[in-house]
């Protein structure tokens, strides 16, 4: 029974410190400049499907050009 209960203690003090705390912990600066980059590399993969999708758009069959 000791053993059960002290395996336990540790794994929730292990779930507390790796996993509640580190996000309570979080301060203003620290929470904006992670936000900031999760946007800024959202707008980064937007504008690469953007580019994928103009890529991919195939010559109109009435088009001179048939590649």
């Amino acid at each position: 029974m000791r053993k059960i209960s002290a395996c336990l203690l540790a794994g929730l003090v292990c779930l507390f410190v790796f996993g509640c705390a580190a996000t309570l912990s979080e301060d203003s600066k620290t929470h904006t400049t992670r936000v900031e980059r999760n946007m800024k590399t959202d707008l980064k993969l937007m504008a690469e499907d953007w580019d994928r999708f103009w890529m991919v758009d195939h010559p109109s069959r009435l088009s001179p050009n048939n590649m």
